[in-house]
């Protein structure tokens, strides 16, 4: 949504690289500027083999103005959204299971290094052919002392940055206070997602999605998969506990 995405060869090592470009309509835009130099700035402090590695950020020129891009690591694969969508049903839980615990396991490492994510999402995780989960978009991450957060608070707005499907009680009330809690309730809405091929709110309002967060139990998975193990239910309800504190 915020520009173009090139396969592109660099030619000083020969890799295969994918290049984000930010669109011509948003050269200007402050709000969009800034997340675009939040998600490169949360991208450049990763490495970890569960998230896409941002190699830098760049400006050109042309005739218009500067043109300001990332360099980014090349996945080839689908999100999870796609996924799910081409193959018009759910994933089996092991695999399900498997696409939660390796996007834990990068959330873990982003976590322990002061990032919240605020947006994870299925169009947020990617899924190489080998099996390789890859998370995507720091374009919301929250990044303890940094002046580009602050930015993007100040311009958006903090009372509800993220998407309403999937955001937390807590980040849809204040989203500039939240920790890595939010992310893990976030990923708890993806598991929904992938093992049901529901959202835990499917309903067109904006307003009764985020009232639903707040305030409401989602049908239990169990419900629309009796396939699933039982642990697996009560694992997606403690991802998704409305209380942060009661959340792994």
């Amino acid at each position: 949504g915020m520009g173009y995405l090139y396969a592109a060869d660099d030619l000083k090592t020969g890799w295969t690289v994918a290049l984000k470009v930010l669109a011509d309509r948003f050269r200007y835009d402050k709000g969009r500027l800034t997340r675009f130099q939040l998600e490169a700035e949360a991208g450049l402090k990763l490495a970890h083999p569960n998230i896409l590695r941002t190699k830098a950020i760049r400006r050109s020129e042309d005739i218009y103005g500067v043109i300001h891009y990332m360099v980014l690591e090349l996945v080839r694969g689908a999100n999870l959204r796609e996924l799910l969508e081409v193959r018009r049903r759910t994933l089996h839980w092991r695999q399900a299971c498997d696409v939660i615990c390796q996007a834990a396991n990068g959330l873990g490492y982003a976590h322990d290094r002061g990032l919240v994510h605020r947006d994870i999402k299925p169009e947020n995780i990617l899924i190489r052919p080998d099996g390789t989960v890859k998370i995507l978009d720091f374009g919301l991450a929250m990044i303890g002392g940094s002046e580009t957060e602050f930015t993007l608070s100040t311009l958006l707005g903090q009372n509800c940055l993220g998407t309403a499907d999937y955001i937390a009680p807590e980040q849809s009330i204040d989203s500039l206070n939240v920790d890595c809690r939010a992310d893990i309730y976030s990923l708890g809405c993806t598991f929904y997602f992938l093992v049901t091929g529901r959202l835990p709110f499917p309903t067109k309002s904006v307003a009764k999605k985020l009232e639903g967060h707040r305030k409401h139990r989602p049908r239990p998975v169990d419900e629309l998969n009796p396939k699933l193990p039982g642990r697996i239910g009560k694992i997606i309800r403690k991802m998704m506990a409305k209380s942060p504190a009661k959340r792994f």
